[in-house]
């Protein structure tokens, strides 16, 4: 509830992506250099465990299931899909 995490994935080559994070901290509290590294620490190792399952994601989309922009699970990403039905009807107004 206190911080934002901003990520933007930017495609090397096909197999590779640079990510860029910027971690925002919201409300008034200040925080000593020990918490920045504590919080630091805690996103890198968050972030180590998804880099593992968007590798293999990664990998899932040479399927040729993926031809025609593959499939989003209807109970784990309605919100992915939700993001992308208000997103399409934003660009085609």
């Amino acid at each position: 509830p206190d911080q934002i995490g901003v990520h933007l994935n930017i495609p090397i080559d096909v197999n590779r992506t640079r990510q860029k994070r910027v971690i925002y901290i919201v409300g008034n509290e200040t925080r000593d250099n020990q918490a920045i590294e504590k919080l630091k620490q805690l996103w890198r190792d968050v972030h180590k465990e998804d880099h593992a399952i968007c590798e293999r994601v990664q990998e899932g989309k040479s399927s040729p299931v993926t031809v025609n922009g593959g499939v989003l699970s209807p109970y784990w990403e309605n919100s992915v899909r939700r993001f992308q039905e208000l997103s399409l009807d934003a660009i085609q107004d």
